[in-house]
């Protein structure tokens, strides 16, 4: 019989198999866990290209709702916000305007067959909708709450004008006439407290020559109320015209401030150098202000840029979720088109619409000298009726029907007429008198206008010239400061130079082209150039 292992053995045996299990919870070297990092990634591939079993698809993971879509109730749309993309990639919904954003009547029609939802969050607005000039007016055409009171005021002059054609032709009116005997002697025809009904039609006071003047005179006050809608309009192109000229002035001042701070930062850095010899504290705290200011003014530009914008989204009425971007660099390429040289003071008066008006007020002057004579005319009333039956004897025949004719001749009104007559010759002259003020207004403020454009487009060929000047300037500068000549702070202030040569300009272009659209707006040339009046509703 063989002999057993000693004691001591098993012991060591033992050990060894404990101290094995122990090392499994020790932390691994640093080129196994990098091992084990790259087995859990295998698994991970390998446990996505396993395919799912469906009879049994794993819980989704509980994500929260994305931001780049909010649900519409109601409403067969949805609208996105869209999520920040690199300047280079805008988004998609920057390229549309809002009003192809709006909801289509199917989704009404949808919304409207479905139960009232709860109250629900307003829309996500519309980020940076591009919009440009010509958007802008159609827009304010379809939207602006500043020509809906002209329109509707046009809608009521043409329902007076249908009133007055109507007058030319005899109204017709249903008479009654109830009569019963209270008192006097009994007689056979009568007795006290017989009554009678007579029945009849007529026309009432009738003119068609004065119906006539007046349906003229009503078709010019049709006209004038239409040319002030059209004056309406011309002013507000003319204010959406202003603000995009105000925000590229902006844009140019916001960029020339951005160069000027980062400008003033490398003048700060020069000066607080240690190597540097040239410069004491009082150089550093001047540098610094320099910044803030630079800062300032920069902040100023693009605050008064999103005022500009938000007036100009209150002209076009949009809601309070629409924001839009106007495209200043195509309204800038337009109105570079308007030469002031090109126009003639006979050509403004002629396409004035002030002048218009005023020339219609003269037509109703002598309208209203013509509708003095209403007041000299007959009038007439024609009629059919029964005979009266208490004064009639044969009252006993109910279907006897009378033709009557009634007419009105003034004789004596105590001169009324003829004070209508010379207070409308008053009125005529006071009417010619205020067309020649308006004209000679109208010529003395276009004229200034055209003579402030030109000088401020010289004035502005001037600043174009003192930029380039600045800039040869500069380039000698830096040619001087590479060659040891000149130290690094002039070079600074000759870049410095350049930047507010082209700040002077930018405030002159901006003066240049308001003038020039002043002189253009009164002319109708940039309202005709958008809008086709006689497209619009109740135009002239």
């Amino acid at each position: 019989m063989r002999k057993g292992a000693p004691p001591w053995a098993l012991v060591a045996v033992l050990l060894l198999l404990v101290s094995s299990c122990a090392g499994a919870d020790q932390p691994a070297p640093d080129n196994a866990a990098v091992s084990a990092r790259y087995e859990n990634q295998a698994r991970a591939d390998a446990a996505q290209e396993a395919p799912a079993r469906p009879e049994a698809p794993a819980p989704a993971r509980v994500q929260p709702a994305p931001v780049t879509a909010a649900p519409a109730p109601a409403t067969s749309r949805v609208i996105a916000t869209p999520e920040p993309a690199p300047a280079a990639t805008p988004p998609q919904a920057d390229t549309r305007t809002s009003w192809a954003l709006d909801p289509g009547p199917a989704a009404s029609q949808k919304g409207a067959d479905q139960p009232s939802p709860p109250p629900a969050v307003p829309p996500a607005p519309l980020e940076n909708a591009v919009v440009d000039f010509g958007g802008c007016i159609r827009l304010a055409v379809e939207r602006s709450p500043y020509l809906q009171s002209p329109s509707l005021e046009i809608q009521t002059k043409k329902l007076d004008e249908k009133d007055a054609w109507y007058r030319m032709f005899p109204n017709l009116y249903f008479t009654l006439l109830s009569d019963r005997k209270i008192a006097g002697e009994d007689t056979s025809t009568a007795k006290t407290g017989d009554s009678s009904l007579t029945l009849g039609l007529t026309s009432g006071n009738y003119n068609p020559i004065a119906a006539w003047i007046q349906h003229d005179a009503q078709k010019d006050v049709t006209r004038l109320t239409k040319l002030a809608a059209v004056l309406a309009l011309q002013e507000l192109i003319q204010q959406i015209a202003t603000a995009f000229i105000t925000l590229d002035y902006l844009e140019r001042q916001i960029a020339l401030r951005s160069d000027i701070i980062d400008l003033n930062e490398r003048a700060l850095v020069f000066a607080t150098k240690l190597e540097n010899i040239h410069t004491s504290q009082i150089d550093i705290r001047i540098a610094l202000q320099k910044k803030n200011i630079a800062q300032t003014e920069y902040d100023m530009a693009v605050a008064l840029k999103g005022q500009v914008i938000m007036g100009l989204r209150d002209l076009l009425g949009l809601g309070p979720y629409d924001l839009i971007q106007p495209d200043t660099r195509q309204f800038r390429e337009l109105i570079k088109q308007y030469d002031p040289d090109g126009y003639r003071y006979e050509y403004a008066e002629q396409n004035s619409i002030r002048i218009k008006m005023q020339e219609v007020k003269s037509a109703l002057a002598d309208r209203d000298i013509t509708a003095q004579w209403i007041k000299a005319l007959p009038t007439f009333s024609i009629g059919v009726r029964q005979p009266d039956k208490i004064n009639n004897q044969n009252n006993q025949n109910d279907k006897e029907y009378y033709f009557s004719t009634y007419m009105q001749i003034p004789i004596w009104q105590w001169g009324e007429t003829s004070r209508g007559f010379e207070r409308a010759e008053i009125r005529k002259r006071q009417t010619l008198y205020a067309n020649d003020v308006e004209r000679l207004r109208f010529k003395s403020s276009w004229m200034m206008q055209k003579m402030q454009a030109q000088q401020q487009r010289s004035v502005l060929d001037l600043a174009q010239g003192e930029v380039n000047l600045a800039e040869l300037s500069l380039q000698k500068g830096e040619v001087e400061y590479r060659s040891g000549k000149t130290l690094y702070k002039q070079f600074l202030d000759a870049e410095m130079n350049v930047l507010l040569a082209k700040i002077r300009a930018n405030e002159l272009r901006k003066s240049y082209y308001t003038a020039l659209l002043q002189m253009v707006g009164d002319t109708g040339d940039l309202m005709r150039r958008y809008v086709n009046i006689e497209d619009l509703p109740d135009a002239p």
